[in-house]
């Protein structure tokens, strides 16, 4: 189990610079194990440790390391394992150790092309087992292996549907679920097999009382399921077995979540938020009516219950509505700012559009797998077969592939990640227990308190100023008398906890974010970019955009140029040539403001 504990180290190591889509791994070493049943060969095949193996005929005390997270790769032998075959000898004597030296290779990267032979011939073979080893004519006690792989570009990666409230169960099972996927040892083409029976399984699935052609299908569907379940390996009939357990018990992880997290604490039923985002979206309702729900906590790469993608379903509706393109494109953008990927894929669901009674200009496809680049080229190459019919929707087409071009999505600068919500609640508590503050900053309306090592640990411009023989250094108090007590209150709070109190105004935002900038907190920029980009209107549009040209914030800029764009008055303000010089330039197109006639002012002189 130690060296189990090493090689999985290894290969985590591995899954943090870059994964299965990032190379193609090959362990190769002497795994002091034999290959026919070991702990690590368990562990290289499955992800985890199989109750009941076996190495050199002790039972392999599993312990605790059983339940630890599996890896992410396909792991295959190039050697076969075989009873009978050996590549080390104990202390020179005649006998079979099983292929102590071994080569394994993730499959979905790199296929086998070619093995050496550990004999050189039959007789050969029969000269080292009555002889032992190590020989005159084999010096080592160990005999050579190795293989000739053919690297494979990386495939397309296989993802579950998360649903829209997810539990740490259901992410525990599914994970679970992911890592035995990952790990059987199937051809491509049986996994493409069992995917397409798993997917048709799924659709025929009847939803309440059925119908008599209803039930027919689903039977089909489980029938062609199971035959092919019949055909595979026992082995791999094992896997996916417990595969499709893990997703049943998550599923009903699932539903026991949405009926907890669907009870307010009063305990009556209430609409989810995620419910209401997605009818909104899917209902061609305005922009801004999509930004006044609550998207606090908000998952945005949750896909619709069919498996869509928030980017493939809403481009896909806007299809059907020519006139709605501008607010479409607008939703788009605001959508890629807010969080949602262009390359997340879809893991399920169909597309289908064409003009009444025209046969010839009907376009299906399904979306799984697509993300939402491959979408919209994939629609785009079947319009252009008929493009008479479609030349509307390939222009609005284009526009958003322009947009995918433009528009920095905020997961490219920072990943978000799930905490358990005891775990924010102590921050709350840290930042509450103002007794063991111990850095006073003073603001223009009084003192804010925090920890020290916090801010020291987030800005080294801080760092600087309370590590020096300066005031800062000797009192613990900074001053910066230019910044209201709000914003930094906001900062402090966001620094700790990721999360306000109160719902900040745009000013206090605004000040907050002048103060992460000047100390170089990036994190807290970005969640303060994030948060003023939210909170853009007609009436703070100027002070907004100005700031993050000024500033240099290039998803607030993004933010601002789709609301000014979108906007009757910002575009009135920049014909009539009212917009700041600054605030100018988010907008390049635009004519230039002619210089004033008269006299050039003189310069001052300093």
């Amino acid at each position: 189990m130690a060296r189990v504990a090493q090689v999985r180290s290894a290969l985590q190591e591995a899954a943090r610079r870059g994964g299965p889509r990032g190379h193609a791994l090959v362990l190769a070493g002497d795994m002091n194990a034999p290959l026919i049943s070991s702990a690590v060969a368990s562990y290289l095949s499955f992800g985890a440790v199989v109750p009941g193996v076996s190495e050199f005929g002790m039972l392999v005390d599993v312990g605790k390391i059983c339940a630890e997270s599996g890896h992410p790769y396909s792991m295959t032998s190039a050697y076969t394992p075989d009873p009978n075959e050996f590549s080390f000898t104990l202390r020179g004597a005649a006998g079979h150790c099983h292929m102590l030296d071994q080569i394994w290779f993730d499959s979905t990267r790199s296929h086998c092309q070619g093995l050496r032979n550990l004999f050189r011939s039959d007789e050969h073979k029969l000269a080292v087992l009555n002889r032992g080893l190590p020989h005159a004519e084999d010096p080592s006690d160990h005999l050579p292996v190795g293989v000739i792989l053919k690297v494979l570009p990386p495939a397309a990666p296989v993802e579950e549907v998360i649903p829209e409230i997810v539990s740490t169960a259901e992410l525990d099972l599914l994970k679970e679920a992911e890592v035995l996927w990952e790990a059987c040892p199937l051809s491509p083409e049986q996994r493409s097999q069992y995917l397409r029976c798993e997917e048709v399984l799924r659709e025929a699935t009847p939803v309440g009382k059925p119908s008599a052609e209803e039930l027919a299908a689903y039977e089909a569907a489980q029938r062609a399921l199971r035959s092919l379940l019949e055909s595979l390996p026992e082995e791999c009939q094992q896997i996916l077995q417990r595969v499709e357990e893990l997703k049943k018990q998550a599923r009903k992880a699932a539903k026991r979540s949405a009926k907890d997290k669907g009870k307010d604490p009063a305990g009556k039923k209430s609409m989810p938020r995620t419910e209401l985002f997605w009818a909104l979206l899917e209902g061609d309702y305005p922009l801004e009516e999509l930004k006044k729900v609550n998207l606090e906590g908000f998952d945005w790469s949750g896909r619709r219950k069919d498996g869509k993608t928030l980017l493939v379903a809403r481009i896909g509706r806007a299809l059907c509505c020519t006139p709605k393109f501008e607010e479409a494109l607008n939703t788009i953008e605001w959508l890629i700012c807010s969080g949602a990927s262009i390359e997340q894929t879809c893991t399920g669901g169909h597309y289908a559009i064409g003009w009444p009674n025209r046969e010839e200009t009907e376009i299906r496809f399904e979306c799984e797998g697509r993300s939402a680049i491959s979408f919209v080229q994939t629609l785009q190459v079947k319009m252009r077969q008929n493009l008479s019919a479609w030349t509307d929707q390939d222009t609005f087409l284009t526009k958003v592939m322009s947009l995918f071009i433009q528009t920095p999505s905020p997961n490219e600068a920072r990943r978000r990640v799930s905490i358990d919500e005891g775990i924010a609640e102590l921050w709350e508590k840290s930042l509450a227990a103002k007794d063991s503050h111990d850095l006073t900053i003073e603001t223009a309306d009084g003192p804010v308190t925090a920890h020290a090592h916090m801010l020291k640990a987030a800005s080294s411009v801080v760092t600087a100023m309370l590590e020096s023989p300066m005031k800062e250094g000797k009192t613990q108090r900074i001053e910066i008398k230019d910044m209201p007590g709000k914003a930094v209150s906001l900062f402090v709070e966001i620094l700790y906890t990721c999360s306000a109190q109160d719902e900040p105004d745009h000013e206090t935002a605004s000040h907050a974010l002048d103060l992460a900038h000047r100390w170089q907190v990036e994190v807290v920029v970005a969640i303060l970019t994030d948060l003023l980009a939210g909170m853009i209107t007609d009436g703070n549009f100027l002070a907004i955009a100005e700031h993050a040209v000024l500033k240099g914030l290039d998803r607030l800029k993004t933010a601002a140029k789709s609301f000014g764009a979108g906007s009757t008055k910002v575009q009135a303000d920049l014909k009539e040539g009212r917009l700041p010089t600054a605030v100018l330039q988010l907008f390049p197109a635009a004519p230039k403001p002619s210089k004033p006639d008269g006299p050039k002012p003189k310069r001052r002189r300093m």
